[in-house]
């Protein structure tokens, strides 16, 4: 498999028509099919989670 390591995540809120990029740290992801393109869900930060 070959992967690559992104650079960043373009991220558009829902109901935003703008978006705007977050640094990717989740490592490398298949540049493969597609694989290339990973999947997020929402997610929720708590306190004191570095979020």
């Amino acid at each position: 498999m070959t992967t690559v390591p992104p650079v960043a995540v373009l991220v558009t809120l829902p109901d935003e028509t703008e978006s705007f990029e977050v640094a990717w740290k989740g490592g490398k992801v298949s540049s493969t099919g597609n694989a290339s393109v990973p999947q997020v869900s929402p997610f929720r930060f708590r306190p004191g989670d570095g979020g």
